[in-house]
């Protein structure tokens, strides 16, 4: 008997060791995870509150009460099938229930069931009832399902208003209108308490539905662009609220589309004004206040560059507007480039004002880059809109050497890039384009073309020694140098061919584009010594092996013979002394390489 209590009082002990283990269990569970409502802990009641939270994550129950994968509510580690049933067939539930009431709606009428006034109210009727409703599943955390029921409801209520007015003219246009805005300021209004983004996002298609379906083919243009600007401003003040970043997604689209269709279907130049009004409003909110909303959210985050909407929506709104302004700037009979320069100067210098506002807080380097960019494409546009000809490499010219003197302050590595964008269009301009090959040239040097080469290769040098200690700067300073050398060779060498076109001798010019690559590879050789620049010397020598190469290889085959001595007396002379300079060592390379 004494061997049986004690054998009872071992298992009594372990079975106690066992609930204090479970007891821990669940207290680290309860920390981890969000208890269920406290119930009798029965089987039965168990189940119940199994069952009564649907939306309690599986892996945050012991394993006899753990939910099946298809009740969990939450996204994170969703199955296909469990994304296909709970989110692609809900949104076909939303258009096959659309279908089905204007299906039932349509078989009513033709079956003479309801009159035109019972269509309306029973309209309004159901659609509040399906919107009050959705309130029952939003508050069993059937969130999803709570906003999918708002949606058709809203929707009903939306196309009853729509019938009331254009189809039975029960209503009048501004009765409509005022019933529209109610429905989007109740989902608006319950987008905000509940927090649902999507609920936002209802009320804002509504919104911009609301002017389409009120339409009556007249022109109201001060009446729509003040309600849309009005409906911009509310999707400022959620995302401001909420931060709900993406309604922009919807809200620019929809913006631009009512723009265009109005232009196309109602424009005319009486109106530029009013027009040109309501486009700088648009222009102005959409390209500073996004930015700005987004630097205020997240002031103390570390989120500095933003997401692909940052970046699409500025640059695609600034190519819109400022399309938008040319097509409002054109005259009757031609475009007014004139005006269009102008309009390109004003985008500047806003984008401008709107890079200096970013520099200021530096919790958004996007905001600042992606205005530096914008503002330096739209005064490079201004000089060819306004100027013609030479001005505008001289232009572009200008603007590379401001750009450089003012960036290389910056420490954004897209500085560099940003200032060689103009001084690479006036080298295009002038190797490849090409302003001058339709002028005559009379006169050697004294021409419209040499004085332009000589102001880019200033500029290149300036520029070059301006950010000569700025070691993010180096691979401009070497493009610089480059194009700066090209641009030397190529403009004494159309000098060389404007002086023989006067008398014609071909071995004399031939010989003379030898003689003044073999001087520039002198001269180039030299600097680099007293620059102490191996890069310089390096394109030195380049350009003496291409000299070498054409004595050579062309020069002895196509000039006479007098013009074939002095080739290659002066390239040997020339290369003579070059191997004398190496082997005096000026510069002590082999010393440097020793050590």
């Amino acid at each position: 008997m004494d061997d049986a209590t004690e054998h009872l009082k071992q298992e009594v002990a372990a079975l106690s060791e066992r609930l204090q283990i479970l007891e821990a269990q669940v207290a680290e569970l309860a920390i981890v995870n969000t208890p269920p409502p406290p119930a009798v802990p029965t089987a039965t009641s168990a189940q119940n509150a199994a069952a009564a939270a649907p939306h309690q994550d599986s892996a945050s129950l012991p394993s006899f009460v753990a939910l099946p994968s298809f009740v969990v509510k939450s996204d994170e580690g969703r199955s296909l099938e469990n994304r296909i049933g709970s989110q692609l067939f809900n949104r076909i539930g939303i258009i096959a229930l659309f279908a089905g009431v204007a299906w039932f709606f349509k078989f009513a009428v033709d079956n003479g069931w309801l009159g035109p006034l019972t269509r309306i109210v029973l309209g309004l009727v159901v659609g509040s009832a399906i919107v009050l409703w959705s309130e029952s599943f939003r508050r069993r955390n059937y969130a999803g399902f709570s906003y999918t029921l708002k949606a058709v409801g809203t929707g009903v209520l939306y196309l009853t208003l729509w019938a009331a007015f254009s189809l039975y003219h029960f209503i009048p246009a501004s009765v409509a209108f005022v019933g529209m805005m109610l429905v989007t300021l109740l989902n608006a209004s319950l987008a905000l308490a509940e927090d649902g983004e999507l609920l936002g996002f209802y009320a804002l298609l509504g919104g911009f539905s609301t002017p389409l379906l009120l339409s009556t083919g007249l022109d109201h243009e001060i009446f729509l662009f003040s309600y849309l600007l009005l409906l911009n401003v509310a999707v400022f003040v959620l995302i401001a609220i909420k931060n709900w970043t993406p309604l922009l997604i919807a809200a620019y689209p929809a913006t631009v589309f009512y723009a265009i269709a109005w232009y196309v279907e109602h424009y005319d130049k009486s109106k530029r004004g009013i027009t040109l009004f309501f486009a700088v409003l648009f222009w102005i909110s959409f390209a500073s206040a996004p930015p700005l909303l987004y630097r205020w959210r997240h002031a103390d985050d570390d989120a500095r560059h933003g997401s692909w909407l940052h970046v699409v929506l500025p640059v695609a709104h600034a190519v819109i507007a400022f399309a938008f302004f040319c097509a409002l700037l054109d005259s009757d009979l031609a475009p007014s480039t004139e005006a269009q320069g102008w309009g390109a100067l004003v985008f500047g210098a806003a984008y401008l004002a709107l890079m200096l506002l970013a520099r200021r807080d530096s919790a958004h380097e996007l905001a600042f880059s992606l205005s530096a960019v914008l503002s330096v494409a739209f005064f490079t546009l201004f000089i060819p809109l306004y100027f013609s000809g030479r001005p505008i490499i001289y232009g572009w010219l200008i603007e590379g050497l401001i750009l450089v003197l003012l960036l290389r302050l910056s420490q954004s590595e897209y500085a560099p890039a940003l200032a060689a964008v103009p001084l690479l269009l006036a080298g295009y301009d002038l190797l490849v384009y090409d302003s001058f090959h339709k002028i005559q040239m009379q006169t050697v040097l004294a021409n419209a073309r040499f004085p332009c080469f000589v102001a880019a290769v200033a500029v290149l040098t300036v520029s070059e020694l301006a950010v000569r200690d700025k070691s993010t700067w180096s691979k401009f300073r070497v493009g610089s140098i480059l194009v700066a050398n090209l641009l030397a060779l190529v403009a004494v060498s159309r000098e060389i061919q404007t002086y023989w076109q006067a008398s014609p001798t071909l071995f004399a010019e031939r010989f003379s584009y030898s003689v003044w690559f073999m001087l520039y590879g002198a001269a180039l050789l030299v600097v680099g010594f007293w620059r102490n620049s191996a890069f310089l010397r390096w394109q030195a020598l380049v350009l003496l092996a291409f000299t070498i190469a054409k004595v050579f290889l062309y020069d002895m085959a196509n000039l006479s013979q007098g013009y074939r001595v002095l080739s290659l007396l002066g390239l040997g002379a020339l290369l003579l002394g070059v191997s004398f300079a190496y082997q005096r060592d000026w510069l002590q390379l082999r010393l440097r390489q020793r050590a």
